[in-house]
């Protein structure tokens, strides 16, 4: 990832990011928490230094947000976009309700989180934490119940979202919101409305719609190049009886790669 205007203090080094990916079994779960929702960990190149950051994204990756340095072990509800991260000096919790937008801290005196994870559900958005305090060998369990908190803090009556409260959001494209002859967009809360998502489930709303040079495969022989799709009238249709065949990948390590993820 790259800035176009964050042109770095040291020359002519510009500035940008390096993301991890961990492997692990929750690999995809952590990092893409709802279907316009990722999450990245990294290191961030710039003003002649390097440091650690999370980088977030609300809308499938079209635009980031970049935490602050501070924040670690960063904890989002998917329903509505709350976020919660830890600071380990002086022992204190980030929270945001609406994206990352506005920020609130608060002392909790625990400065080593080991394990934190969201409890989220239509009727409560519980975050349950573990602290380790390593000299006197004492563990120490918390929970952070936001629940209700959204109507002391904006004095309004918690309510139910209504059909209002949603946006259309459409799987992100290089080349518009058509990709193999599907359009595919989800309802997702505004990020400025308070208010409380019971939907138990999120559904897709899928269209057909016209395809484009972009939505074939093509064979890795040059000389021998053939679409894995074909165009009927204006939409892409998958050849089954294809000769093409993903090519097998290998992981270091033995891993077992995932190749829908290009390994």
């Amino acid at each position: 990832m790259g800035f176009k205007d964050g042109e770095s203090d040291c020359g002519n080094k510009k500035s940008g990011v390096e993301w991890d990916f961990k492997c692990s079994d929750d690999l995809i779960t952590n990092t893409f928490p709802e279907k316009w929702i990722v999450k990245f960990e990294g290191k961030y190149h710039g003003k002649c230094l390097i440091n650690r950051r999370t980088f977030v994204s609300f809308d499938g990756g079209k635009r980031w947000k970049m935490l602050n340095s501070k924040v670690e072990n960063l904890t989002i509800f998917k329903s509505s976009g709350f976020m919660l991260g830890t600071e380990k000096e002086p022992g204190r919790i980030w929270y945001s309700y609406d994206e990352g937008w506005t920020w609130y801290k608060k002392y909790v005196f625990a400065q080593n989180f080991i394990y934190i994870t969201s409890l989220e559900s239509p009727n409560s958005n519980v975050i349950a934490a573990i602290n380790y305090k390593e000299s006197k060998n004492i563990y120490t369990f918390f929970t952070f119940d936001f629940s209700s908190i959204l109507s002391s803090l904006f004095w309004m009556i918690d309510r139910e979202c209504t059909e209002e409260d949603f946006e259309i959001w459409y799987v992100y494209r290089n080349f518009g919101n058509c990709f193999q002859g599907s359009e595919i967009s989800y309802l997702k809360k505004n990020a400025m409305v308070i208010c409380t998502d019971k939907r138990s489930q999120i559904m897709a709303t899928i269209k057909p719609c016209p395809c484009s040079l972009e939505d074939f495969h093509w064979y890795h022989n040059f000389y021998h190049s053939k679409p894995n799709y074909y165009s009927q009238e204006n939409l892409c249709v998958f050849e089954t009886y294809s000769s093409f065949s993903l090519p097998v990948k290998a992981c270091r390590d033995d891993g077992t790669a995932l190749n829908k993820l290009d390994g």
